[in-house]
C-alpha cells in the first residue's frame, strides 16, 4: 500500500475521533461501547447498517464471499464512530479490512468517512486528556 494513502487513512482515523474528543465537555468522555454494554444500540446499529453488512455479490468475488461485522463502536453523546470490518469468512485466518462511518444515534443517520472507505491496519487510541 502506498505510504502517502496509508498517512491520509491514519490521519483520516485521527481526525475522526479528535474531533469527537474536541467538542467533549470536561467529564465527558468518547466511549468505545462493546455489544454487552448496549445491546440495544448494537441492534440498532446492525439494523440501520443492513446494507453495509450485506455479503459481497458472489458474481463479483467467487469463490470467496466476504463476511462483515461491527468491530467497533465510539460514542459521544448523540454521535458514533461505526467501524465495520471485512474478513473473507467468518472464520478466515487472514487479516481482512475496515471501513469507518459516521453515524447519528438521534437521526439513524450514517455517512462514509472520506478516505477511512478501504483501511487495512487500524489502531485506535485513547484521546482524553
Amino acid at each position: 500500500m502506498n505510504i502517502k494513502l496509508v498517512a491520509r487513512i491514519v490521519s483520516s482515523f485521527f481526525l475522526c475521533f479528535s474531533a469527537i474528543s474536541a467538542v467533549a465537555q470536561p467529564g465527558e468522555d468518547v466511549k468505545s461501547v462493546s455489544e454487552k454494554e448496549n445491546t440495544a444500540l448494537w441492534a440498532r446499529i446492525r439494523s440501520d447498517f443492513h446494507d453495509e453488512l450485506r455479503p459481497d455479490d458472489p458474481v463479483r468475488v467467487a469463490p470467496v464471499l466476504a463476511y462483515k461485522y461491527i468491530h467497533r463502536v465510539a460514542v459521544y453523546q448523540n454521535s458514533a464512530v461505526v467501524i465495520v470490518g471485512h474478513l473473507e469468512t467468518k472464520d478466515s485466518k487472514y487479516p481482512g479490512y475496515f471501513s469507518a462511518f459516521n453515524y447519528s444515534v438521534e437521526s439513524r443517520a450514517r455517512e462514509p468517512i472520506k478516505g477511512a472507505e478501504v483501511v487495512s491496519v487500524l489502531k485506535l487510541l485513547n484521546l482524553s486528556a
